[in-house]
């Protein structure tokens, strides 16, 4: 009589064989067990080992050739910073003391908050400042204090005396 093979049990209950083990099959794979010429070894999908040793150094060359640049280009830390040789440099803010709030007031030196709220109090209650001696009236504010923020004060003229002036010109 002629043999016949008989194909690999199948288990009768999926729960028979844990899933994920290597004895059960994945999805679109049979239960039939694997040649060996259908295993292969595992390696690289697109770099061959020379060619990851070779990517590694070049790699390492230029992060190398980078940090050995930037200590270059810093003098090794031995020259100051390019903002501490630069000279220091005022800055003129100049302000009308007629218009500003007492926070613009108080950023003028020789005025702090006290003094720039007396300032824009006297201006409300005595009408606007013409000249930088008007300030004078404020409580606090003596010729020395005025001397020190008076280059900084700018008056704008009133709007009735321009019309005034323009039409004693004529």
């Amino acid at each position: 009589m002629a043999e016949t093979t008989s194909p690999p049990a199948i288990p009768a209950e999926p729960d028979e064989l844990p899933v994920g083990s290597a004895d059960s099959p994945s999805a679109g794979e049979s239960a039939v067990p694997a040649t060996e010429e259908s295993v292969s070894s595992p390696r690289a999908i697109w770099l061959s080992r020379a060619d990851q040793h070779a990517v590694a150094i070049v790699c390492c060359l230029l992060l190398s050739w980078a940090v050995f640049r930037w200590a270059d280009l810093s003098r090794w830390g031995r020259e100051p910073i390019e903002i501490a040789r630069l000279a220091k440099q005022e800055y003129a803010y100049v302000v009308d003391p007629n218009d500003a709030t007492w926070i613009e007031l108080s950023l003028l030196e020789g005025l702090g908050e006290t003094l720039s709220k007396r300032i824009v109090e006297n201006r409300e209650e005595h009408g606007p400042f013409r000249r930088a001696e008007d300030l004078l009236r404020v409580r606090g504010i003596g010729k020395k204090t005025l001397a020190r923020f008076a280059d900084r004060l700018r008056f704008a003229v009133p709007a009735d005396e321009v019309s005034s002036e323009s039409s004693d010109s004529d």
